[in-house]
Order: C-alpha cells, then structure tokens, then sequence
C-alpha cells in the first residue's frame, strides 16, 4: 500500500484508511503470540498481564480495523447523499477521522 501510494487506484481506496486496516488486523494477529507463552517455566511471572493481553489485542485489532472500514462507508454514503441533490461535496480525511477517534477512544 505505503510502496505503491501513487496509483490511481491506490489513492481511489484511501491509503490511509488502508494502513490503518493493515495496523488494526496486524494487533489483532499479535493477540496469538502471548498464548504461546509458557507460565510454568517462568519463576518470575507475571500471569495477569500475559493473561490479559490477547484479550485487548482483540479488542484494539477489531477496533481498529472497523472503525477504518466504518469511516470509509461513511464518506462514500456521505458522497452518494449528497448526489442526491445534484450538490457537490468534498469530504476530507479529517471529516472521516472524527468517528475513528471517537471508537477507540
């Protein structure tokens, strides 16, 4: 996405919103590495907090990922809206981001 950011069609599917897709199923993959850690081996352990992370690795990926997909859908219907009434709109990025900031806040 990041390499080929200057095509055409790149650009028509929002990079931004791409690479926030890519960090959001990337957290959500890393909710699988501290299931492989062993707690019986380990004398200094701190269970709770292994115990604890997939869980908001989920949380944060499915967030993430969502709410990327989410603020996309909402600019298209915002778009296909306004065509409704032969008006012509923009809708920026920022526009967009402010209900991406409201989810994972």
């Amino acid at each position: 996405t990041w390499g080929n950011r200057s095509l055409r069609v790149v650009k028509a599917a929002q990079p931004g919103f791409l690479c926030m897709i890519c960090i959001g199923v990337a957290t959500f993959g890393a909710a699988l590495v501290p299931l492989g850690i062993d707690d019986e081996d380990n004398d200094n352990f701190n269970g709770q907090a292994v115990c604890m992370s997939p869980i908001w690795c989920v949380f944060l990926g499915f967030t993430i990922t969502f709410s990327a997909l989410f603020a996309k859908l909402w600019r298209v219907n915002r778009l296909f809206h306004q065509a409704e009434h032969f008006a012509r709109t923009s809708v920026s990025s920022l526009d967009v981001l402010k209900p991406v900031r409201l989810s994972v806040n």
